[in-house]
């Protein structure tokens, strides 16, 4: 999925431009996380009786928001180094960019306190 969105989003950004494609891309993320939230609320909010055939809303809330992010402002600030800076600087630049992306990518998954489920069995990640 991630992957025919990047590619549908190097179409459009010929077609639409940077600036229109990244406001979409951050209102329909913004939608997402707000329908996440929301669902979230209500299941504290309400008893779990009452949600539970709201179960599939936090998937197609991540599934919206992941389209969403790869449609803009996944792959576009990756392409934006090149428009910015002097080519000189660009190779220095964009491997001290991927270099720390990974890094704190790997950060956060082993930092990221291990989640323990209902029977007491720990989920790793």
């Amino acid at each position: 999925m991630q992957v025919f969105v990047v590619a549908l989003s190097s179409l459009l950004v010929d077609r639409m431009g940077r600036r229109p494609l990244l406001m979409i891309s951050a209102f329909g993320m913004t939608i997402g996380l707000v329908t996440l939230g929301g669902y979230f609320w209500a299941k504290a909010e309400y008893s779990e009786s009452d949600m539970t055939s709201y179960g599939w809303v936090p998937l197609m809330s991540l599934l919206w928001y992941i389209v969403f992010y790869n449609l803009g402002l996944g792959p576009l600030p990756w392409c934006a180094i090149y428009h910015i800076f002097i080519i000189s600087f660009i190779l220095f630049l964009s491997n001290n960019l991927h270099f720390f992306n990974i890094l704190f990518r790997l950060l956060m998954a082993e930092l990221t306190p291990p989640r323990v489920k209902g029977n007491g069995v720990i989920d790793s990640h």
